[in-house]
């Protein structure tokens, strides 16, 4: 389920993230990238709630993660290609700051993992 719905969401903000970037002159993607990710964690409370078993919550966990992870790469080599078909190099590091706050979620989650400790058993 947290697959099924963390793929609905990032098909939606990836068509948004295309449109925006696809108008003339530069626009503001921090929207589109902090929809994706308030989208992410809901997507991920969902799967949590309707599939509760002991590591299910990990598997929810590395699956928004990766899926994240995933966005942030697509979204920069798209706007890296955007720039370097206009010749306009002044806006890009403006876009991959704007990118570079869907990195900070993954992070916490390898933060978080490592510190997890795991009791299997009795």
């Amino acid at each position: 389920m947290a697959i099924i719905l963390n793929l609905i969401a990032f098909t939606a903000c990836i068509i948004w993230f295309h449109r925006l970037i696809g108008k003339p002159g530069n626009k503001l993607i921090l929207p589109v990238i902090l929809v994706y990710l308030a989208s992410t964690i809901i997507s991920f409370m969902l799967s949590f709630a309707f599939q509760s078993d002991y590591l299910d919550g990990l598997l929810h966990i590395i699956i928004s993660g990766v899926s994240i992870l995933l966005f942030w790469l697509w979204t920069t080599i798209a706007l890296i290609v955007k720039h370097l078909k206009n010749d306009q190099f002044k806006h890009l590091l403006i876009d991959l700051a704007q990118t570079s706050s869907l990195l900070i979620v993954p992070l916490f989650i390898v933060l978080m993992l490592s510190n997890a400790s795991f009791k299997i058993g009795g």
